[in-house]
């Protein structure tokens, strides 16, 4: 029997300098496998977000899109600086502008929904120069949609407005950067 002690208390000992090796190894093994699993994760976000990038850039610079974005920086400014109701008289031009609404439209949808994530800023600070330009435009053609439809293009004017303050926000910084250089 007191060998059996003996023994006991052996076991107890060397189980009580195991046991907290044996936790601190568990404990780096579970680390390790938590730290792959957030890098797995980490890794399906950026490639997500580059997918979404890719497809917002691929729908701004389908044919359909640049060419009507063409014809509103042209052609519609021009009827706009005479102060004409061009939409009324030329259905081409019609038709320009409410393809580059639509499409703007849909951008702002999207990027409304995931809210103001890297890939919305990116697009809305690289691109934000020729929103405002286009929404400018064509602002008497959006008042005009408006007034048989009252929510037509509303992501449109939600991004021309986001794109507006980060824009702001650019210009104020570089004012500020060329009056602390002089």
């Amino acid at each position: 029997m007191n060998e059996i002690d003996h023994w006991l208390e052996r076991l107890y000992w060397i189980a009580m300098i195991s046991v907290p090796f044996l936790a601190i190894w568990a404990g780096r093994v579970a680390l390790r496998q938590v730290q792959t699993g957030l890098q797995q994760v980490d890794a399906a976000l950026q490639e997500a977000q580059t997918v979404k990038l890719f497809k917002i850039l691929q729908h701004v610079e389908e044919q359909i899109a640049r060419d009507a974005r063409h014809i509103v920086i042209t052609e519609i400014y021009r009827q706009e600086e005479e102060g004409k109701n061009w939409w009324e008289s030329d259905e081409r031009l019609q038709r320009a502008a409410v393809q580059l609404c639509a499409s703007y439209d849909h951008l702002g949808g999207i990027i409304k929904f995931d809210g103001p994530d890297r890939v919305g800023q990116y697009f809305l600070e690289r691109w934000g120069e020729g929103i405002i330009r286009a929404h400018t435009i064509l602002e008497r053609f959006l008042i005009f949609r408006r007034k048989s439809q009252s929510n037509s293009y509303a992501d449109f004017t939600w991004l021309f407005e986001q794109a507006a303050s980060i824009n702001g926000n650019h210009e104020l910084s570089r004012i500020a950067l060329t009056q602390n250089q002089h």
